[in-house]
């Protein structure tokens, strides 16, 4: 066999080798044996178990960015609303009650120590007679106001600070709160309106108008950690001034200080 042959021969041997080679599957780890994680892959994990964003040990379910977390209360304001100037309406009414529901947003700084506050709600105020309200003319006849029905829905937002520890839910303890509010209202007002006619089948008329009134509050808050939510109550103190032009040809915008007692729940 001449060397040509013999170098063609070991040629296509080392070809076909290297095809066998190069044709096998990679080898597999060993039975039981898992490959480790790529580094950054999957969702920070705590130590109580899942990622963080499900954790419901704090007032919300997710950061949003590298702020604090956003928690959210319901709340009931309720107490005098106390008529103390503005036009015509002022002289009429005495102090009436007030009844507020609010819902809120709150959107914590990272230490929990402050907030900004997103409210609305719905509420109603009833005022009634004074026992000394003069006697005015509308639409040519003697007459005083006997009553005021205001319903309205509510938007507002504010600033609050805790006071003495973080406002975290699911740990045990007490807090103080302080904050400051204002907002809107928009809503209806009626007037019921008696003659001082003896006729009794003629001395009665209702009128009624579109409201917008602004208001700004204050309000001073104890709260008792219960776990998974926070009860909360206190005092809330709030100057209002109502636009109406709900009795002709006269003043009938109306300033209240309502002086509220507030409860709720932060969850």
């Amino acid at each position: 066999m001449s060397m040509t042959q013999r170098l063609t021969g070991i040629l296509l041997i080392a070809l076909c080798t290297g095809a066998v080679v190069f044709a096998q599957p990679p080898a597999e780890p060993p039975a039981g044996v898992l490959p480790p994680p790529l580094p950054g892959a999957g969702p920070e994990v705590v130590p109580n178990g899942g990622p963080r964003w499900l954790r419901r040990d704090s007032v919300m379910t997710v950061n949003p960015g590298r702020d604090g977390p956003i928690g959210q209360e319901v709340a009931v304001f309720t107490g005098p609303s106390i008529p103390i100037g503005g036009g015509i309406l002022s002289g009429q009414m005495t102090a009436g009650w007030m009844v507020d529901l609010r819902a809120r947003a709150i959107a914590f700084n990272e230490a929990r120590s402050a907030a900004w506050v997103v409210d609305y709600g719905l509420g109603y105020i009833y005022d009634w007679q004074s026992s000394n309200a003069p006697v005015f003319t509308l639409f040519n006849l003697p007459v005083r106001v006997e009553e005021l029905h205001r319903f309205y829905a509510a938007l507002g937002a504010g600033r609050e600070w805790y006071i003495y520890d973080s406002a975290m839910t699911g740990q045990p303890g007490t807090n103080f709160r302080f904050g400051i509010d204002t907002g809107g209202r928009w809503g209806g007002m009626r007037a019921n309106i008696r003659t001082t006619f003896p006729n009794p089948a003629n001395n009665f008329m209702r009128r009624y108008d579109v409201t917008g009134t602004a208001y700004w509050g204050a309000h001073l808050d104890y709260q008792v950690n219960m776990g998974a939510w926070t009860w909360f109550g206190g005092v809330r103190t709030e100057y209002s001034l109502m636009f109406s032009d709900i009795l002709p040809g006269f003043n009938s915008n109306l300033q209240d200080l309502n002086l509220l007692l507030t409860t709720g729940i932060r969850y």
